[in-house]
Formats: C-alpha cells, sequence, structure tokens
C-alpha cells in the first residue's frame, strides 16, 4: 500500500513477540486485575477500540518501559481505528449524494518518504512508522538519521509522539470538514441557480396564464466554525518543567488544548523517567477519547449544514410540483406550450445538477 487510506484499512502487521490479533476483552489479559490502577483505561483500548494485542503468553507487561517502536504501533492501531470511524461518519452524512466529492481529505503517496537509515520496510512496525511520521509532520522521531526502535520511551518523548499524532489527526479533520463545508456550499449556489431557473419557468407560465409566479428563500448562513477545544488545566501547575524544554511546547499542547493529564500526582512530569506500558495506555486512552469527540463535533456541524441543504431541496421539490400542476391545469395553453414547459421543469433536476457542479 502506498497512501494514506490503504495503509488505514489494511491490517496491521504486529511485533513478532505479540499474538496476530488484539484481545476483545481485558480478562484474556494474564497479568492485568480488575484492581490495577489502569484497568478501566486499558479495558476501554481493549474492548472499545480493540487495539491490544497481548505478548504470545498472554501478558500485558504493564510495568515494562514501552519503546519507540511499540508506541509507534500503539498509534498506528488507534489511527486505522479512527480513520475508519471518520470515513464512515462523512459517508454517512452524504448517503444520500450518490455522487458526492466529500470525501475524507486526500493524502500524498507516502512510498516516498525520508525513511532513517535503521528502519526496514519488512519491520513489523514499518506501516505505522510511515503513516504516524506523515499525519505528525515531523522529523523528531529520527535522531542523527537513526529511529532506534528499541530504545524505551522517556516520558518527555512521548509527549512530543502524542501531542503530535493529537495534531496530525485532528488537522485532517479540519481539512476533511472544510473540503466538505466547500462542497455543501457549492450545491447550495447550484441550487439557487436552478431556484433561478425554476422562477423563469414561473415567469413563462405567468405571461400564459397571466397569473404570479413565486420563487423560494435564500439559504440560511452557514454556521460558525466549532469553538477550540477548552482549556482543562495550565502547564504551569507542573513543578519540574520550564519553556526551555524541548517538549515543553508539546506537553502544554496536550495540556491546555487536549485536557490529557499526564502528569503525576505531586504535580511534577519527571520528564526523563521511562514510560510503561501501562502509563502509556491510560494517556492513550484518554486521547483516543478526544479524537472520537473531535469526529463527533465536526460531523454534527457538516449534518446540520446538510439538514439545511436537504430542507432546500425539499422546498425546491414542492415548488417544481406545483408549477408543474399549475401548467396541467391550465387549459388556455396548448399542449404544445405544455410539452415546452414540461421539459424545461424535467431538465431542472436539482440532485443531477449539484452533482454535475462536483
Amino acid at each position: 500500500p502506498g497512501s494514506i487510506t490503504d495503509i488505514a484499512l489494511a491490517l496491521p502487521a504486529t511485533h513478532p513477540l505479540y499474538k496476530t490479533s488484539p484481545v476483545a476483552s481485558v480478562s484474556q489479559l494474564k497479568d492485568v486485575d480488575p484492581g490495577n490502577w489502569y484497568y478501566e483505561a486499558l479495558k476501554s483500548l481493549a474492548e472499545r477500540y480493540g487495539i491490544i494485542y497481548p505478548y504470545e503468553d498472554g501478558t500485558f507487561r504493564p510495568n515494562q518501559a514501552i519503546t519507540r517502536a511499540e508506541l509507534i504501533d500503539l498509534e498506528g492501531n488507534a489511527f486505522r481505528v479512527f480513520y475508519r470511524l471518520l470515513q464512515e461518519n462523512f459517508k454517512s452524512v452524504f448517503s444520500n449524494y450518490q455522487n458526492s466529492e466529500c470525501f475524507l481529505a486526500q493524502e500524498p503517496p507516502l512510498n516516498t518518504f525520508i525513511r532513517p537509515k535503521d528502519v526496514k520496510s519488512n519491520d513489523w512496525y514499518y506501516q505505522s512508522y510511515k503513516i504516524i511520521n506523515w499525519i505528525s509532520d515531523n522529523d523528531f522521531m529520527a535522531s542523527k538519521g537513526k529511529f532506534s526502535a528499541t530504545n524505551p520511551v522517556p516520558r518527555g518523548e512521548m509527549s512530543m509522539f502524542v501531542n503530535r499524532f493529537l495534531n496530525g489527526f485532528e488537522r485532517i479533520i479540519q481539512e476533511s470538514v472544510a473540503g466538505c463545508r466547500d462542497e455543501i456550499e457549492k450545491n447550495k449556489v447550484a441550487l439557487q441557480n436552478i431556484e433561478k431557473e425554476l422562477a423563469g419557468l414561473g415567469k413563462q407560465l405567468d405571461n400564459l396564464e397571466r397569473s404570479q409566479g413565486t420563487t423560494l428563500p435564500s439559504p440560511n448562513p452557514l454556521p460558525s466554525e466549532p469553538k477550540q477545544l477548552p482549556q482543562v488545566t495550565s502547564v504551569t501547575e507542573i513543578s519540574d518543567i520550564s519553556p526551555e524544554d524541548p517538549f515543553y511546547e508539546d506537553l502544554r499542547s496536550l495540556v491546555e488544548r487536549y485536557g490529557c493529564s499526564v502528569g503525576v500526582p505531586d504535580r511534577t512530569f519527571r520528564a526523563n523517567r521511562l514510560m510503561t506500558r501501562a502509563e502509556m495506555a491510560t494517556i492513550m486512552n484518554a486521547c483516543l477519547n478526544i479524537m472520537e469527540r473531535l469526529i463527533n463535533e465536526n460531523v454534527a456541524v457538516l449534518g446540520e449544514d446538510r439538514i439545511k441543504l436537504d430542507s432546500l431541496l425539499a422546498e425546491f421539490e414542492a415548488e417544481a410540483a406545483a408549477v408543474s400542476a399549475r401548467i396541467d391545469n391550465q387549459p388556455r395553453i396548448s399542449q404544445a406550450e405544455k410539452k415546452k414547459l414540461e421539459k424545461i421543469l424535467q431538465e431542472m433536476s436539482p440532485l443531477e445538477k449539484i452533482q454535475k457542479q462536483n
């Protein structure tokens, strides 16, 4: 596969030490108990999102440090789940428009990206690396030309991985929504042009039957863009970081823009401490909740726009039916004139004309 869509819709490769299928229930993980502090987050990742792959012995190994490759794999699997969700939501909004061009943001091919010298095309995490490298739009993943897949991830570096992953996914949503709203606006313009034609037809009929025609109202303006996500807390509450830290802006974005809780109870961050798999599970679950909310909020805006367009189409159809009835019920109009007017009316199929605009 060579594109974002190809990779997102393909079955993921798995760690050579993992089982080939994700667990369907957190109870399948032999070393995880309901009393564990990370249990609910892991349960959500396993049962709601389906992205937890156990080791061959059926364990999760929550206290083991997560490696760079494992983190990329987790993000890649999460992206696959949410890309499909985003695609399904967008298609559902435009289910009545067979030729709709409103799809996810078009992505460039990924087969030309610059690969670190220690990342091979047959590495188990390779496809996830490509997709995360692209959507994150970053070069921090490789240092001196190397990815160092087996290196454990410190908490400071984790904040960079996760924040840029969220930024990239949000960008895809925003670009996709912008494209869809542009299409809706084109559709409204097309419908307005059809309404003008219908008004012209009504005038022709008025001249023939000496009565007054009607026109449709103009559509309402689009609703405003969704407001920025509210701040939950501030990075200034974390005592052991400073603006000079390389991860500072990423951490601030996670905390203040996305509302991810990444600190520890004593309000420290401990940037150099290695990230455990359990800690990563809790943070990733919080991030996926945010991604789901972003999808729902943006798709809701599109749904409102689509409802308005549907309403305009319904009004047009009602007006067209009224004009058609006027044609049929006027004995003073010759059959030749009736056929001429009816032909004009039949050529005003709004859905057909709107789709041709795309």
